[in-house]
């Protein structure tokens, strides 16, 4: 992970490990068979039923085949290396948008790191929030602080910014770390995990626009009884994904307030940190294009409003039943596992 000043978010997430890169020989989209050559190949996944296919040229014009009908044509089996490939895919384009053979595999489906480049604020927040925990936890032997305040002025305060060395040295004694490996390692390491999510806190705060202007639509197109009707299934649906998230941060808050057991286990601390990292990305890369879309829109009575509130109702109904509660596909683990 590098820090950068100016920097934005500019790449994917990250995947711990899985099982469904065992036997992948290479670390390259490597293929075998002459069919991958073809011009313009390239991987992409369907937003609205979730198919993966392969887009390519044929005699200049545009074809796809769904990787099922590639494997069944040129009888790729399933444990041989394109095979393997081939059940890599989906993982991958869970966190990137499109994967054309040759490409290296992502780095986060080999080690689990991230490739993205934060903005220095992210780190800065991260870091603030683990150091205010310490003095007060450590220290004062009260709760961290709020979501919601700004820790990076706060602990420039004098009250906090003079009890930090000391809770740097009192933590490490607590947990039998030298200060110098608490302070150069444990910390900065800890911290760069958390900036990644502090990063895509910032965008996901950003879907909340959806659901303030659909509500204004609502009000708009009030006589309107299809559109409405549209735009109330809309919001039911997109309630379901946003409140798991919001589920997920207060977990996300719970877990890391407990910052003796997060530092003295930083493995599993930052195994946890990537799994919700990675639930994350995937819900900003699912909603990016609808993202920009709902931020740019003017809330009126126009076609342009009609065809969004459409495409928004097509892609939350595929991916989210009103049957079952959505849950964010990542596997945080169990409170004793940290």
């Amino acid at each position: 992970m590098a820090v950068a000043n100016k920097e934005p978010i500019a790449g994917p997430g990250g995947l711990v490990p899985t099982d469904s890169l065992r036997g992948v020989a290479s670390t390259n989209f490597n293929f075998e068979h002459r069919a991958f050559q073809a011009p313009g190949a390239v991987f992409r996944k369907d937003k609205a039923d979730g198919h993966i296919a392969m887009h390519l040229m044929l005699g200049g014009v545009a074809a796809s085949v769904e990787i099922g009908k590639l494997t069944r044509t040129f009888s790729i089996a399933t444990q041989s290396p394109d095979g393997e490939l081939l059940r890599s895919i989906d993982h991958a384009l869970t966190l990137i948008p499109e994967l054309r053979p040759g490409d290296s595999l992502p780095v986060e489906l080999l080690d689990g790191t991230a490739t993205w480049t934060l903005e220095q604020r992210h780190f800065d927040r991260a870091r603030s929030k683990i150091l205010l925990q310490l003095v007060k936890r450590v220290l004062w032997d009260v709760p961290a602080a709020d979501a919601a305040v700004d820790v990076v002025d706060l602990i420039e305060t004098p009250k906090i910014k003079n009890e930090i060395p000391t809770a740097i040295a009192a933590a490490a004694r607590q947990i039998e770390m030298s200060e110098s490996d608490m302070t150069f390692n444990a910390i900065p390491r800890f911290a760069g995990e958390l900036a990644q999510i502090e990063a895509l806190r910032e965008k996901v705060a950003r879907y909340a626009v959806i659901r303030k202007k659909l509500k204004a639509l609502a009000t708009i197109y009030r006589n309107d009884v299809r559109n409405t009707e549209t735009i109330h299934r809309v919001s039911v649906l997109v309630l379901q994904p946003l409140n798991a998230l919001r589920d997920l941060f207060r977990q996300l808050e719970q877990r890391t307030g407990e910052i003796m057991l997060c530092l003295q286990q930083l493995t599993p601390t930052v195994q946890y940190l990537r799994g919700v990292r990675d639930s994350l990305r995937e819900f900003v890369l699912l909603w990016h294009d609808l993202d920009v879309a709902w931020l740019d829109l003017l809330v009126e009575r126009s076609g342009a409003v009609d065809a969004l509130v459409a495409r928004t109702y097509r892609l939350a109904a595929t991916h989210y039943s009103q049957s079952e509660a959505w849950q964010p596909t990542t596997n945080t683990g169990s409170r004793q596992s940290l």
